[in-house]
């Protein structure tokens, strides 16, 4: 008798146009009857026997449309539906999530973006490129979260540009969402979007990220030539291990911007910046000039300041440094035999 009930029901619902004139899902008419599948099938069994319903298979698989209904596929039914839920203004946000819309139409997603390419293919929506592994979908013509996410954008990199926010100065993400008025979610695409042009901002940074930023470093001026760089200095800036630091440095090596300090290894180590103009274009520290320099103002002292100060003080490196002193021992000793005063001859 439930069988007969529940038929009875459905047809009755079916002539009333309270059933799509569509296909009919068996999983959402057993929550519809709050009965098993296997109730349902039984029932439609017994509607296709009084012609209500039409009985076909597809797959491999018992499908049942409803009677006097073109048979149309499924993606195209949801694709008109969709279509017309747009023109009514549905979809304030512009956004069309997939998963939640296949599980609206009781269709797999696979379905739902058969739907949203054709109405592609209409001009009713499209697809956002490069958006991660799933896909993005929008209504054409209907603003976004991403206009928003532009404007916080902006605004964040010119704080950034202007030294106000600092890696460790930059707010939590709830408190950027408060600050403009926007959902979490919102701030962490505009984050992902600032740590490609602010590497040093990332929690993990790579290597190769921190000789790039150390690299605008050095071209924009911010790093003169010949400065000095404590390796403890760049891990401790970035957050990251020493050895990271130093694969950094070694990677501006190799681009001939910085070389390593081997004196200082116990200290750091060191390493010292080089412009790519104080490569070529420019004249190197005379090592003969440094030694005259310290013969002069440090003649009546005993005991001469560390390589590391005359290193920042000339902005030369540790080997032009290391020239200059054995020229000053050697004017010294040699202005010891002869009875002279030192210096250069």
């Amino acid at each position: 008798m439930i069988v007969v009930d529940i038929a009875d029901n459905l047809e009755q619902r079916i002539y009333r146009d309270e059933v799509p004139k569509d296909w009919l899902v068996i999983q959402r008419l057993a929550r519809h009857y709050q009965r098993q599948p296997s109730v349902i099938r039984v029932v439609l069994r017994l509607l296709a026997e009084r012609g209500v319903v039409e009985q076909r298979c597809y797959g491999g698989k018992t499908r049942y449309l409803v009677a006097g209904v073109v048979s149309f596929s499924r993606y195209q039914h949801i694709a008109d539906d969709l279509e017309e839920r747009i023109a009514r203004g549905e979809f304030t946000d512009g956004w069309l999530r997939i998963n939640p819309l296949a599980k609206g139409y009781g269709c797999d997603p696979q379905t739902l973006l058969k739907s949203l390419r054709l109405l592609a293919e209409r001009g009713v929506t499209e697809e956002l490129p490069h958006c991660g592994p799933k896909p993005h979908w929008r209504v054409c013509g209907v603003p976004t979260y991403s206009s928003k996410s532009k404007a916080v954008l902006d605004d964040m990199r010119a704080r950034i540009m202007r030294g106000q926010w600092k890696r460790k100065t930059l707010p939590a993400r709830p408190e950027l969402a408060e600050m403009y008025g926007v959902a979490v979610r919102t701030i962490g695409t505009v984050l992902a979007a600032l740590y490609k042009e602010f590497p040093e901002f990332r929690k993990n940074v790579s290597y190769r990220e921190i000789a790039d930023v150390l690299e605008r470093r050095i071209l924009t001026g911010a790093w003169a030539t010949g400065m000095l760089v404590p390796l403890k200095e760049v891990a401790r800036e970035f957050r990251t291990k020493p050895d990271t630091a130093r694969r950094a440095m070694e990677v501006l090596q190799v681009r001939g911007l910085a070389e390593s300090n081997a004196e200082f290894a116990t200290w750091g180590p060191y390493w010292t910046v080089h412009h790519p103009d104080s490569l070529s274009g420019q004249v190197r520290p005379d090592p003969e000039a440094i030694a005259a320099d310290i013969e002069a103002r440090w003649s009546s002292e005993t005991t001469l300041p560390s390589m590391l100060y005359f290193m920042r003080r000339y902005h030369a490196d540790s080997y032009t440094i290391d020239a200059a002193l054995k020229l000053v021992r050697a004017w010294k000793n040699t202005a010891g035999l002869a009875g002279d005063s030192p210096g250069p001859s």
